[in-house]
């Protein structure tokens, strides 16, 4: 039988219904050190991102984005981009990418 940390098992939980809206090629990356990349860009600060996602949703008001990090990113540093994304209404759009663990 596959165990799945329980950070993977909760995003399951929050994956967004297939009718909140159409995908659109924006991913935010969580990186080991803490940075997040979106769209492209670098974010060290995650005071940054809450402006940066409203922009996004309000470019794209129907559209989905995906959540991914690195295996060794701190949840601390997911879970401040998770804040951010649901400060700006967008955390009913977001997808959790995730990949089983090697057996």
């Amino acid at each position: 039988m596959m165990r799945w940390p329980l950070a993977l098992m909760l995003a399951a939980v929050i994956v967004a219904p297939a009718d909140a809206g159409q995908y659109c090629p924006s991913k935010a990356h969580v990186r080991t050190d803490g940075s997040v990349l979106f769209d492209g860009v670098r974010y060290a600060d995650h005071g940054k991102l809450k402006t940066v996602f409203a922009a996004y949703k309000r470019r794209n008001p129907s559209c989905m984005m995906l959540l991914t990090a690195d295996k060794d990113a701190r949840f601390q540093a997911i879970g401040s981009v998770v804040l951010a994304l649901q400060e700006t209404g967008l955390l009913g759009r977001v997808g959790f990418l995730t990949e089983p663990r090697n057996p």
